[in-house]
């Protein structure tokens, strides 16, 4: 109706050859095959219907005028008609064959698919929007960016099946998957992926379309500690009381973790001992100054701890509390008795005869 005719030859060479094709013809290259005619092109197009089920009806009205007023309907003979059926099922088979992840109601034409219009997860790009590796607790964000086979931005939507799972060995990580935009046509083939882990570790991201992984996909990501919590860390001491011996050392551990009780792990720059107070206190809880050296603490790099070292000159009975940037830690007020070399070497010799009862009392 609208005496196009002329420019089917031309349609051709850039890949229109169905009323589907005509919708992805871009506009700047529609005017250049089309030349004057443009305008007449484009009032055709805004006539074309707006649903799948009105294009269905019309190309069937098409299809039924042609057979009616076709003048060689002679010349479909049952081996024609053999012959076309046996090469459609064999086109159809081939794009089943390879692209079996696509969902049925997300499947092009068979035209599309041979002009690749239609989504490759080969194609697909992610976006990063952190550094690897990053620290546990905050809100990650990734996005992924869909294409065509033939390279054009392909929309994504809710029937192309697109999966994200995040895991760390048997860990799963819930994610929350943004689809396009409502207001941003441009951002129709983006997806925005969120999600929070809060373990540490190598965690493996699996993008996929169907069962068919994109472009990279799995990808490897690692989340590392955060800063030492006081709350969450532990101090680790054999008993409520501590037993020294005077003049020799005894060994204690603290084990740093984070605010989500992750083990801490501290950078070649990082002082891992800056921060811990300890004061010690008499039986009448008054602090003594002149034992504020006589607990030290030092970074163990092998065993990722601190070592706590209590060294007394004297036989005496005390009271420690261990903070860290003023906080106490769990475990870190404790009562310190310090014994001389002969009182301890006589209570470990009887102890271990294992027939002797002992009653202590500690004096004020």
């Amino acid at each position: 109706d609208h005496n196009l005719q002329q420019h089917y030859n031309r349609l051709l060479t850039v890949e229109v050859a169905s009323l589907e094709d005509v919708y992805w013809l871009e506009d700047s290259r529609a005017s250049k095959i089309l030349g004057k005619d443009w305008e007449v092109w484009s009032e055709a197009r805004q006539k074309l219907p707006t649903s799948k089920t009105q294009l269905d009806a019309l190309k069937a009205n098409l299809w039924s005028t042609v057979v009616k007023t076709s003048h060689h309907q002679d010349a479909w003979t049952w081996g024609g008609m053999l012959v076309v059926s046996v090469s459609v099922a064999g086109l159809v088979t081939l794009a089943a064959m390879t692209q079996p992840s696509l969902a049925p109601e997300a499947r092009h034409s068979l035209l599309q698919y041979v002009t690749g219009k239609y989504l490759l997860p080969a194609n697909c790009k992610v976006q990063w929007d952190w550094k690897d590796p990053h620290v546990v607790g905050g809100t990650m964000c990734f996005i992924v960016r869909f294409f065509q086979r033939n390279g054009q931005p392909y929309p994504i939507c809710d029937t192309d099946q697109f999966y994200v799972e995040i895991s760390e060995g048997n860990r799963k990580i819930v994610t929350i998957s943004e689809l396009g935009s409502p207001t941003d046509p441009n951002k129709a083939n983006i997806a925005k992926v969120k999600f929070t882990v809060r373990t540490a570790g190598v965690y493996t991201i699996s993008v996929s379309i169907g069962s068919s992984h994109i472009s990279g996909s799995p990808f490897t990501k690692t989340f590392i500690p955060g800063r030492m919590d006081a709350r969450r860390s532990r101090f680790i001491r054999p008993a409520s009381t501590v037993v020294c011996c005077a003049g020799a050392p005894t060994l204690l551990h603290i084990e740093p973790r984070d605010e989500f009780g992750n083990s801490c792990v501290f950078e070649e720059n990082d002082n891992p001992i800056e921060g811990y107070k300890v004061d010690i206190f008499d039986l009448n809880c008054q602090i003594l100054d002149k034992m504020s050296n006589a607990i030290s603490f030092i970074y163990d790099k092998v065993n990722s701890r601190v070592s706590v070292t209590a060294l007394f000159p004297e036989p005496i009975c005390l009271r420690a509390v261990i903070s860290f940037h003023s906080q106490k830690l769990p475990n870190g007020d404790f009562d310190i008795i310090v014994l001389s070399v002969a009182i301890l070497h006589w209570f470990t010799r009887t102890l271990h005869q294992g027939n002797t009862i002992f009653v202590m009392k500690l004096n004020s």
